[in-house]
């Protein structure tokens, strides 16, 4: 909490403020950094075009790799990346990382570009996953099982839910151990198509992250 003085004269007033939150910062070790507004819509345009914002969502086809958007813009890669970097912070309010990219944008494009996780993940793979969920109804009431069939009922499929983090934990490590798209698919019991995507996003993030310019 700041108290300021309102008898104090302005120039007293502003040189204080100042004064103070240049202690806090040094105390908490925030660097200066200024927002270059003249530069944002580049930084915009290097977001959409790598996560193929459409004006009304992310569309996966629509997406861009880095290489691709650098020779687009006819700039070099490595500043494609940074204005990416200051993009994400921006709309976000971190710093990029993979692991946060992999919590915070990941879900949404496996559930809005590739369907919804009970769509994505097979029914085994749900009920690995699940979350419990309180059912009211029994599923004799919606639809009776049929003898000897293994197939996820109505309710139980819907009552399912797939915990985005988890599974994306799972995916990267196995991508890493070096299996092919259709071991991890196979293990995941996901179509290979994900795993795909997953790869190669991934394999950018390390391929650029060691490069923090900020253009």
């Amino acid at each position: 909490m700041y108290y300021i003085h309102m008898g104090a004269s302005q120039r007293t007033i502003t040189k204080d403020v100042e004064e103070v939150t240049r202690r806090w910062k040094a105390r908490r070790e925030i660097p200066e950094r200024r927002v270059h507004t003249k530069k944002l819509p580049e930084y915009l345009q290097v977001w959409d075009l790598r996560e193929g914002w459409t004006g009304d969502g992310y569309d996966l086809g629509q997406e861009k790799t880095l290489r691709q958007i650098a020779k687009k813009l006819g700039v070099p890669i490595h500043t494609a990346w940074g204005r990416y970097q200051s993009a994400f912070e921006l709309i976000t309010g971190h710093s990029f990382t993979p692991e946060l990219w992999s919590r915070l944008l990941a879900p949404l494009k496996l559930s809005k570009t590739l369907g919804d996780a009970a769509t994505i993940a097979s029914a085994p793979m749900r009920r690995r996953l699940r979350t419990s969920v309180r059912r009211d109804v029994p599923e004799s009431v919606v639809r009776p099982p049929r003898d000897g069939s293994k197939d996820t009922g109505f309710v139980e499929s819907r009552t399912m839910i797939v915990d985005p983090e988890i599974f994306l934990i799972d995916l990267k490590d196995l991508l890493a151990k070096g299996l092919s798209d259709e071991q991890v698919a196979e293990k995941l019991e996901i179509t290979e198509e994900v795993v795909r995507y997953a790869r190669e996003r991934f394999t950018e993030f390390g391929d650029h992250g060691d490069k923090t310019d900020h253009p």
